[in-house]
Order: structure tokens, then C-alpha cells, then sequence
């Protein structure tokens, strides 16, 4: 019998790789809710792409990246409401901190429509891009690879906190969402999320232990189908010939000539 591999040999280890790859249990985006749209990133998020009256979108820019150099943000993950420029508390993000980047955006294409929703994310915000310098110097780490952005003045891609006829406001609810009520009209609102990429203690201990059960699990699991495995081999077949000679068990033959032996 051909001894096969297991098929799931190497599920332990390819379970704890990934673990340790992606230490942000799923750096995503968790629910949405009210006018926005969850969505892969897009080409573009130029002027006029991707209108609507009624949704804005969002999407992952970057999962577990590095930062190469201190980047500023608008507001930090504070709890608060943030709705003209005197809220703004700008803070770097340091070199080699990892993160996750997420961009909201809206473009009308008529009228100036309200949005309102609320987002959450799977991880702690570190900080939040509202302004338009913040955004265009965020660009060149976070901007998701392929996409092109807005970076003219025309576009106006921050919250407008200048214009108190349109009444721009963010509001961090927790250290994982937001409430946003945005309104524009001629141009696109854009905001970054940078959500940290690294777990909090419990949830890597939980990936460590759920990991370890798993091994656990599957190595019992081998060797019982190896014991089993064991069980089947074939063993060796004995040809048997008739001869016509009558065997006489050893210890019949013994019998027959112990002379002290009862019954000979």
C-alpha cells in the first residue's frame, strides 16, 4: 500500500503565517450606515468619476503599511465633533508606525445634497485627514496604489469649514467610528481614516491560542488517521501445500514420548 501525504499538511502552518502577516485580524471596514457605499478601489476619484446625489463611497487605500516618514493629520482619533477649523488638533503620525488607510468621498452630479451615515472600522483610529494640505501630503503613502486623486484647489476634496452655508461635520463616536454629515455641490468632499494595523493585546492573544488549538487539533488528527493507516496494511499472504503428511502439534509430540506423562 502507497503511503498518500495528507492533504491538509500543511494547514497549521499556513494558518499561523497568516496570522502573523496580517496582524490586523481583518483591517477592514466592519458597517455602514445611511449615504455611503462600501467599494473596492476605484481608478479614479477625480471630479465627475463617480457621481452621485444619493451615496457617497468608501474604501481600504492601504492594509499594514508602514509609514516611511511622520505624516500629519487633521484631528487625532479623539471622541468629539470636529465642524469648523478651530476643532483642528494636527498631529504627526511617526515613521514606522503601521496603519490602515480608508478615503470617503462624495461627488453629487447635481444639486448639494446632504450625506449622513455612519462608519465603523476594525481597528482604533489614530487620526483623521479633513483638510485639503492634509490630504494632498497623505497622498504619496496612503493613496491606494492605481488610483488617481484630486489634488488641484479646484477640487476642494477637504470639509469645508470655511463656509458656514454648508456646514460640513465629523464626529468620532468611539475609537473605531464615525458619524459623518457632509454636504457639497461643484466639488468632491474627501476624508482619510488611519486606523493603527496593529492588534490590541487580547485579540493577539486570541489569534495565538485559536492558532494553537488548531495545531493542536490537527496533529491529533494525524496521528490518528496514521494509526488507522497502520491497521490497513496488507499483510504478506502464506501459500499452504498438501502434502498428504499429517503434523502433529509440538507439544502432542512431546507428550508421546515423556515417559512420565499420564494418558500415553
Amino acid at each position: 500500500m502507497t503511503n498518500k501525504q495528507p492533504r491538509f499538511a500543511f494547514l497549521p502552518l499556513a494558518l499561523l503565517l497568516t496570522t502573523l502577516a496580517h496582524p490586523s485580524a481583518c483591517a477592514d471596514i466592519v458597517a455602514v450606515t445611511g449615504d455611503i457605499q462600501i467599494t473596492a478601489p476605484p481608478a479614479s476619484v477625480g471630479i465627475g468619476v463617480i457621481e452621485s446625489s444619493t451615496s457617497g463611497i468608501v474604501f481600504q487605500e492601504r492594509s499594514g503599511y508602514q509609514l516611511l516618514a511622520d505624516t500629519r493629520v487633521s484631528i487625532p482619533g479623539a471622541v468629539g465633533t470636529y465642524d469648523e477649523n478651530a476643532d483642528m488638533d494636527p498631529m504627526d503620525l511617526p515613521a514606522g508606525l503601521t496603519v490602515n488607510s480608508y478615503l470617503m468621498h462624495f461627488d453629487p452630479n447635481f444639486g448639494a445634497p446632504r450625506f449622513q451615515g455612519t462608519v465603523e472600522f476594525a481597528d482604533p483610529i489614530v487620526g483623521v485627514m479633513l483638510l485639503p494640505f492634509a490630504l494632498n501630503n497623505s497622498d504619496a503613502e496612503l493613496a491606494a496604489p492605481g488610483t488617481v486623486y484630486p489634488t488641484s484647489a479646484s477640487s476642494r476634496r477637504g470639509l469645508d469649514f470655511d463656509d458656514f452655508t454648508i456646514l460640513d461635520s465629523l464626529e468620532v463616536l468611539s475609537d473605531r467610528s464615525i458619524r459623518f454629515d457632509f454636504s457639497t455641490s461643484n466639488a468632491v468632499d474627501q476624508i482619510r481614516i488611519v486606523t493603527s494595523a496593529i492588534p490590541e493585546p487580547a485579540s493577539a492573544s486570541m489569534c495565538c491560542l485559536v492558532t494553537l488549538i488548531v495545531i493542536w487539533r490537527w496533529t491529533r488528527l494525524q496521528s490518528y488517521r496514521r494509526r488507522i493507516q497502520s491497521f490497513r496494511q496488507a499483510t504478506p499472504h502464506t501459500t499452504v501445500t498438501d502434502t498428504g503428511e499429517t503434523v502433529v502439534p509440538a507439544w502432542l509430540r512431546f507428550r508421546r514420548t515423556c515417559p512420565r506423562c499420564p494418558g500415553r
